[in-house]
């Protein structure tokens, strides 16, 4: 724990965490913005069960693996005096990557609050004063807020792992960035042209995050269920763990 706090403080006195932080904040103030002048109208309830909301909280979820091969690229602070000591590279792996959960898990949680409340008073002030999705049913739209704001969170969490394996793996900053941004964007853009949708990655992460009550999910969308993308999204964020932290045992301290 105490290394783990450690992780956390040097993270935070980092320049560049402040910068991801204020990214996040102006993307959701464009969401909100966006939905008040362009909106339809919706009530909330269908934009939750339309799998609209998780949709847009998966930015914040690619902010979350930018911050964790930051957190895994930064200077060594406390597990430096580890490493040097005994080889226990597996352990300060470990380490930076559950302080690249830690520190995302609250980012994204507040986020995805945000946006729902904006679109919330987007919906009371500019929709249908006698709309039912904004004054019945409200058990059932804190029930919808909180499974699909825990689906956006597991999806935080494997973003974050997988973000700090790439940092672990590479070592640099200026070169982990870049892979974890530029990289799921050149395989989108490839896919696109081949038209291989259901091996998208972006699609799976959308289908998982709008879960059963999303607006494909009666047809199984075009990647399938979402359960299913779930299992194929956490099995390629065990995959690249297993292989930054591979690489990270055999990589020199620089």
């Amino acid at each position: 724990m105490r290394l783990l706090a450690k992780e956390l403080r040097r993270f935070a006195l980092r320049p560049v965490a402040r910068w991801v932080a204020a990214g996040t904040f102006v993307y959701v103030v464009t969401v909100v913005l966006l939905a008040a002048f362009t909106g339809d109208g919706r009530p909330l309830s269908r934009t939750v069960a339309d799998g609209d909301l998780a949709g847009y909280a998966l930015v914040p979820v690619l902010l979350a693996c930018v911050a964790g091969a930051l957190l895994a690229t930064g200077p060594n602070g406390g597990t430096r005096a580890l490493l040097t000591v005994e080889p226990r590279r597996d352990r300060v792996y470990w380490i930076r990557a559950a302080a690249a959960v830690a520190a995302v898990l609250p980012a994204v949680a507040v986020a995805y609050l945000l946006i729902a409340a904006g679109l919330w008073g987007v919906t009371v002030v500019a929709g249908p004063p006698d709309d039912p999705g904004t004054t019945a049913d409200e058990a059932g739209l804190l029930r919808q807020l909180a499974w699909s704001g825990a689906r956006v969170l597991a999806l935080a969490v494997c973003a974050a792992v997988a973000g700090s394996a790439v940092g672990a793996a590479v070592g640099r900053w200026w070169a982990a960035v870049p892979l974890v941004v530029l990289v799921p964007v050149g395989v989108e853009a490839v896919l696109a042209a081949l038209d291989a949708e259901p091996w998208s990655p972006l699609a799976h992460a959308r289908a998982w995050a709008a879960g059963p009550t999303g607006a494909d999910a009666g047809a199984g969308g075009p990647v399938g269920s979402w359960w299913a993308s779930g299992l194929l999204l956490l099995t390629a964020a065990a995959v690249v763990t297993m292989l930054g932290m591979l690489t990270f045992r055999r990589r020199e301290l620089r």
